[in-house]
Formats: C-alpha cells, structure tokens, sequence
C-alpha cells in the first residue's frame, strides 16, 4: 500500500440549524441478479432515487439467493451479515432509514419491504425530519489506483442520550455496466452495489451519551478490493444506527472522485457476426472508453489468446473523456475447434502507470463437420461434453452427463437439472457440426424422459426446444418444443424430490424432421432447457439419420429404396424410386409374417411416411416388389 498525504479537500454533508441538522435518508436494498422480481422494480425505483439525490442516498446488497450473482460470489460474508442483522428472507427486500414499508392492499393483505412502496411523499418527509446528528464524510485515491483513504467525522446537534450508536461506513460502485447479464433475470445496469463494509459489517460503535457540539473523528486506509469493477464509480456511504431499533439518524455520501488518467475496454469483437464461428481466422477489435479527467493519447493495449504469449500494440490518438473510439487487432490465423479466449489490458496510460482491467472474450471455433446420417450418441460415456458440444450455464445445474439414469444398459443420460435450477434460468447445449451433402432432411429421434412438480395444483412449465442453423449460428430455426404437461413423461409429482428415470417405460420416444437441411454441408443442432424450478429431464439415444439423395433415372429400370430414422420409433420414412408401374412396399417382421404392405406408383423419386406406432419393438425387414430387402429396427 502507497503512503498518500490525505487530501484537505473534505464533502461537508450536513447542516446545524437550532441544534438539528439536516438529514440525508438512506435506503437499503437487498437484492439478486437472477431474481425476476428485481429486474422489475430497480428500474422504477432507480429513477425515483435518481430524482432525489440532494435528499436519499441507496446502498444494495447483493444476495446469494434466489441464482447466480456475481457481486455476491466477491463479498458473500458482509452481505450475509447485513441479512442476518436484518433477518432478510427474500429479495428484493428493502429498507427506509432502518425500517420496513408497510403496505395494505384492499383485500388487507400487508405487504413490506418491496421498493417499489418507497414514495415521493415519504422521501420528502424524511428529509424534512431534522437528525441529532451531522455526518462529514470524504475519501480519496492513491496514485496508482490500490488503496483508499477515509475521512469521517461525528457531530452532535443537540445533546443526546438513550441509544446504542454504530457508524458504518460502505465502499459502493455508483454504476456496474454489463454487455450480458451476469445472472438469470436480464439485468445489465447495477447501481450503488456494497462491495466492502468499513471495517466490516459491525462497523464502528460511537458513545451512547453524546453533549451537543459533541464531535469525534475517524481515518481508514485500506486496500482498493481486486474485484472491483472502475474505480471511477467508487463511493463511500456512511450512516449512523441504533443497533437496539435500526433506526437510521444520519447519512452522507462522498462522492466519485475523478481520475486523471483512467480509461477501460467497454468491448471487444472477433469480427465475426457472432461468438460462433466456422472459420479459423479472425480480426478482433476493441473498444476504449476514456474515463479519465484528462484526454487519452497514449496506451499500450496488450493482448493474449488462451494462455499463449502476450503480445502488445501501441496506441497513440486522442480519446476526450467520455468517448470511446474501436480499434483494430491484428489478425488471428489458424485457430483450432473448441472454445477460445481474449484477454486485453489497456497499459500505461497516457504514460502514468495505471493499467485498465483485463477484458476476457470467449468464443468457440466449430471443427469441421462429421457425417450425420447415421450418427448415434447413447451417453455411456462419461467424457462430457464431448468434442466439440458447446455447454452454456451460468452453474452447475444445466445440461450434464448422469450415469445412473438412462435407457436400456449401459446406463447413461443427458440430465437437466430443472430441479435445482431457478425459475427462468436459460442452458444451452450445441451440438458438433453434422453435414448431410447428398443427402436429403435429417430426422432427430431420441428419447425422453420427464416428471413435472405439481405446485398447489399448477403444473411447472418446464421448458425443452430444439433448435437447428444452417448458417454457422447466425440464425436458429425452432424445431420441437414441449412444455410442462406435453413434456412430462410420468404422473407429475408433489414430492419435492429429485427425478431419476431409470426404467425404460420411463421413457418416450421422439420423431424430430429438421426441414432444409437436406445437402448442407453444415448443421448445427441447439437444445435449450428454460427452468420453471420443477423437476429433471432425461434425454437418451440420440440417432440423427437422412436418406441419400437417389440419382434420377428417367427409364426406371431399377428399384431403389433407403430407410430412416433406423432404428425408428412412431414413424419410418422410405426414400423410394421404383421401376415398374405398380409397385408394393413391403414390411415383414423377423419370422417373415407382413405387417405392412403399401400400393405405390412409378416415380423418379419420393418419400413415403408410414405409422409404426403400432408394431413391437424388434427387427423387420424392408423389400419392393419381393426383391431387395433391408433390415429396419423398431425401438419405441
């Protein structure tokens, strides 16, 4: 830590008026990335605190509950103190100077806690209720960006006695921008985030007796958190509470302090339309956001791919504060399939030393494609993912390998974890690149397995959807989806336990035609799994089939037939052209009786759909005209 004079330069935030100063409110707001509910009442009530910033100033505590947040996974025990101290049992939760909103709805139910039930009124009356106490609160930097310093002061407004008094003081982030949301609810903007409690959650205890004019100082210096995001946005609140009651008497801010060279990397691209690419070359970008004071003309932008050797390229230009400018990387070439990252850093600024944080884009090479008319996967592997699978989840509850669950032996399933995963929580699993050049549609069969939670009578909506690309992920085309009820494959459950498909009647089949792919040379096929916190999904057998594209023959001296998906399920397609004018297809099963017998027409070529929910598992053979046969298998 650098040894920094502390600057004279102190935010005076409070008034002395006939013994009482002017009161500053704080509001205190737990609350979670991934919570549904967050994401609708921040925006609202942002606005309402961004309309009154001379009278309320917001702290928020970021929770390990109800997903994933990545500011709680920095500081999870502060923020966990302050919930106990609380006795917080859901977000978004917060409070007014210490306390709960009340709320009675017209039916007399009462509601606290909510944001959304802060008002105009209550904040103006608030602020207009004089405090004992005034709150002097500053801060600064060092040079080089690692420590901070704090200076805070006491004062009593009048003579006061009869409470237990803490000061607490917290370092906040003003403003957290992300270009993804971080967690499940589409939240991108976090404002006024607790990063570090000073010196902890406890704070500092203050005298219960205090005579008027009674004042009593304090200076901390300590290290600037690793994780915090721009120190451009750091600000420190403080408040004075009655630990006994909770009650807030007095708040301040010290605001932002600006900083003469300071500029970050707001974002970078492959040059590519997305983070999916079929080609091995590229031409990366960024883009530099100066926040500093002082206009950028000089960096050096150092860069890396994977955990290869750092390269560096000078910049030279001028950034004023507040604009961004995009610039060019030299080009990466020859990169190999599977997942890639980029790290950039920003260096010597301006030729100060202060360095930006590390920028990391990750993207994913596809290899190139394997045949898939005839491309099985029954999961007995534990290698998962396998080459070249992508597998997206923000947790451990998505898409996984369970070698308990499964379809005949050995053992083996694709798991979704819906049972553990929160309500709206998105995973993806993309699978290799298949090509089907002469060859026409492929058909997806697999089966599937799933039990749904009955929740006091309404079922989970539990969500499973099949998409396919053509074009290198650019575009998606929908498939198959089923949800709830049309997904679940057994009587749905009211037990809260988790869902292990393990029998073979556990299962049912499914037939999926993905139109358009027929003589591409590259198809990517995408399960997503939408949570509605119910109950686990299996998959299992995964065939992917396509007839060859037959040649035409415009005399028809020949039969010629294919068939899939094989083995097929409810439903088997012939891809046929035959030579006589009046042909029968038939099917026989393994002890030569017909099961299926069908007139068809001469024709140069044509597909011809035909039921087999009806037949038994097992062999059957395949023949036109009692000539060529070929083997099908029936495994509903």
């Amino acid at each position: 830590m650098k040894k920094l004079y502390l600057s004279a330069v102190s935010v005076i935030l409070a008034l002395q008026c006939m013994g009482q100063a002017q009161r500053l409110v704080l509001t205190e707001e737990f609350t979670n990335a991934s919570t549904p509910g967050s994401a609708y009442q921040n925006p609202i009530y942002n606005a309402l605190l961004d309309s009154n910033t001379s009278k309320i100033v917001a702290i928020k505590y970021h929770t390990s509950w109800a997903g994933a947040d990545p500011f709680n996974a920095q500081n999870p025990t502060e923020v966990a103190d302050r919930v106990s101290y609380y006795g917080v049992t859901g977000v978004p939760m917060s409070f007014f100077n210490g306390d709960t909103v009340p709320l009675i709805d017209p039916a007399g139910v009462i509601y606290t806690g909510a944001p959304l039930l802060h008002t105009q009124e209550m904040i103006d009356s608030a602020y207009a209720t004089p405090s004992p106490f005034s709150l002097n609160l500053s801060h600064n930097l060092s040079a080089d960006l690692d420590s901070i310093y704090i200076n805070c002061s006491v004062t009593a407004a009048q003579a006061f006695a009869g409470f237990s008094p803490s000061l607490r003081l917290a370092l906040v982030e003003k403003v957290v921008s992300f270009s993804v949301a971080p967690g499940t609810n589409g939240e991108t903007e976090f404002k006024n985030v607790m990063r570090k409690m000073i010196p902890n959650a406890n704070g500092t205890s203050l005298p219960a007796t205090w005579n008027n004019g009674q004042s009593q100082s304090f200076s901390f210096a300590l290290p600037i958190p690793s994780y915090i995001y721009n120190p451009t946005q750091i600000a420190i609140v403080g408040f004075v509470q009655d630990d006994l009651n909770f009650v807030v008497h007095q708040a301040a801010i010290s605001q932002p302090a600006g900083i003469t060279n300071y500029a970050s990397i707001s974002s970078a691209s492959t040059g590519l339309p997305s983070l999916y690419t079929c080609t091995t070359n590229i031409n990366p970008t960024i883009t530099i956001l100066n926040e500093g004071t002082a206009p950028l003309t000089t960096a050096v932008i150092s860069y890396s791919l994977d955990s290869g050797n750092v390269q560096t390229l000078p910049f030279s230009g001028s950034i004023s504060n507040g604009d961004t400018l995009t610039v060019s990387i030299p080009a990466i070439n020859n990169l190999s399939a599977g997942e890639h990252t980029l790290n950039f850093t920003l260096l010597s600024l301006n030729g100060s030393n202060q360095n930006s944080q590390t920028y990391t884009l990750s993207f994913f090479v596809f290899g190139n494609s394997q045949p898939g008319n005839a491309y099985v996967q029954t999961f007995a592997s534990a290698a998962f993912p396998y080459a070249n699978w992508i597998n997206i989840s923000d947790d451990t509850y998505g898409f996984s390998q369970n070698t308990t669950a499964g379809f005949g032996n050995p053992k083996g399933a694709l798991k979704m974890d819906f049972y553990n995963s929160t309500a709206g929580k998105v995973d993806d699993l993309i699978l290799p690149p298949f090509t089907f050049s002469g060859y026409n549609d492929a058909t997806l069969t697999f089966k599937i397995a799933a039990k749904g939670y009955d929740n006091n009578g309404v079922h989970t909506q539990d969500t499973l959807a099949i998409l396919f690309s053509t074009d290198c992920a650019n575009t998606w085309n929908l498939a198959w989806l089923k949800a709830g009820p049309t997904l679940a494959t057994g009587t749905t459950t009211t037990l809260q336990t988790a869902y292990t498909a393990t029998l073979n009647n556990d299962y049912r089949n499914e037939t999926v035609v993905l139109p358009g792919t027929g003589n591409s040379s590259q198809v990517l096929i995408r399960f997503i799994a939408i949570s509605d916190y119910g109950n686990n999904a299996y998959i299992d057998n995964i065939n992917i089939t396509a007839s060859q594209v037959i040649t035409e023959v415009k005399d028809y001296t020949e039969n010629s037939f294919e068939v899939y998906p094989n083995p097929a399920g409810d439903l088997v397609t012939f891809s046929v052209q035959t030579a006589a004018s009046q042909s029968k297809l038939e099917v026989l099963d393994a002890v030569g009786k017909l099961v299926i017998a069908k007139d068809i027409a001469a024709k140069e070529k044509q597909n011809i759909r035909l039921s087999t929910a009806d037949l038994n598992n097992g062999v059957y053979f395949v023949r036109i005209n009692g000539g060529q046969t070929k083997k099908l298998i029936i495994q509903h």
